[in-house]
């Protein structure tokens, strides 16, 4: 039970960074982008 526990805690927090990664992923690109153009 402890080492099941311990998985699904660690994959929900591979899943909440990967998430948290994509939307900064974007903003970074979006504000590069717009730097660039500027």
């Amino acid at each position: 039970d402890e080492t099941l526990s311990a998985l699904q805690l660690f994959g929900a927090v591979l899943i909440m960074a990967g998430l948290y990664i994509n939307v900064f992923g974007l903003r970074v690109r979006r504000t590069t982008r717009v730097s660039e153009k500027a």
